[in-house]
């Protein structure tokens, strides 16, 4: 189970990039604010085992926030499994999963 979250959340960023580089044809139906944050982001990217970034900060980037839901939508629509989300993301999280 582990191996297929991470996967989810691995290849959502995948498509994070391939939509911020401009290489995902498809774009128009992601709020071109979204690209730009993911844009940000992933240029100055918050690992949390650089630079004393805290957890939380890394868990609450947008390109972060995003792939935690598409992993969790991946395992409950074709697993029937419920992952666990931070409840420090939750909120957002599930602004994601109800639009």
């Amino acid at each position: 189970m582990e191996v297929l979250i991470t996967c989810f959340h691995e290849c959502r960023h995948a498509f994070q990039w391939k939509v911020i580089t401009g290489d995902y044809r498809g774009t128009e139906v992601i709020n071109p604010r979204i690209i730009e944050i993911w844009k940000n982001e992933m240029g100055n990217y918050n690992q949390p085992l650089q630079n004393n970034i805290a957890e939380e900060n890394y868990l609450k980037q947008q390109v972060e926030i995003d792939a935690i839901a598409f992993a969790h939508k991946m395992m409950l629509e074709h697993f029937d499994i419920t992952t666990f989300i931070p409840s420090s993301i939750k909120k957002e999280v599930d602004l994601i999963l109800n639009n």
